[in-house]
């Protein structure tokens, strides 16, 4: 287990507390703000006779908005737990045949934290991860595998053709309650993470300085009786 010091810890702390306001941010930007921004625009068609393809266009503009914020949420995710480990030296575990990123860093933090992190959410991480590859490899063995392990994140008709011109944004279906979900599932890692360093700043682990200091007296004393 690493052992932190009181100026690491609190250098730590600010890294995650960011995270975790990013995070909560990206969350009210695109189910919040973006939303409505583009329910306001559906509004106009109501009594128009574009209104079964403004129907349309705004259900796919909602399907663009949520993908485009699982990508962010998860490359944020992914930069802010490198810089997390960047700040206090810790070297990724090295990546076995078949490791994803999450599993990776899983290992690394199982090992150098204090604390641990539930699993379930490490399991949801994982899950967007696997949206986010979906969706930037395409036609490719994780859009299958998505498909089949995750079936609730597509809306596919019965005969659908994918090739190079298909736009992959309009095949998965991604709600504003399962964006929600999955940023929540940000939002509570780098809680977990704040909540246990805020502790350990004044109670566990003790400085590793003044723990040697502490022993050097403990030693002092022995040597003197």
């Amino acid at each position: 287990m690493k052992t932190f010091s009181t100026v690491q810890i609190t250098s730590i702390f600010k890294i995650g507390s960011l995270a975790e306001s990013t995070a909560s941010y990206k969350q009210r930007l695109y189910s919040s703000l973006l939303f409505q921004s583009i329910r306001s625009l559906k509004s106009h068609y109501i009594n128009s006779p574009l209104k079964q393809i403004a129907n349309i266009e705004y259900n796919n503009a909602l399907q663009v908005l949520f993908i485009v914020g699982v990508l962010d949420l998860y490359h944020d995710w992914e930069k802010n737990i490198k810089q997390f480990f960047k700040e206090e030296n810790i070297e990724l575990k090295k990546r076995e045949k078949k490791d994803s990123f999450v599993d990776i860093t899983k290992k690394t933090c199982d090992d150098a934290l204090e604390f641990t992190i539930p699993n379930e959410i490490w399991l949801k991480i994982d899950e967007l991860r696997q949206v986010v590859n979906a969706y930037k490899h395409g036609n490719q063995q994780s859009f299958y595998k998505l498909k089949s392990m995750f079936p609730k994140y597509f809306k596919l008709p019965r005969k659908y053709i994918i090739d190079s011109k298909t736009d992959y944004s309009l095949l998965f279906r991604i709600t504003k309650g399962q964006f929600i979900l999955l940023s929540k599932t940000i939002i509570n890692f780098w809680k977990i993470i704040n909540k246990n360093l805020q502790q350990g700043t004044s109670l566990n682990p003790p400085p590793l300085k003044l723990r040697r200091a502490s022993e050097f007296e403990r030693y002092a004393a022995d040597r003197k009786g």
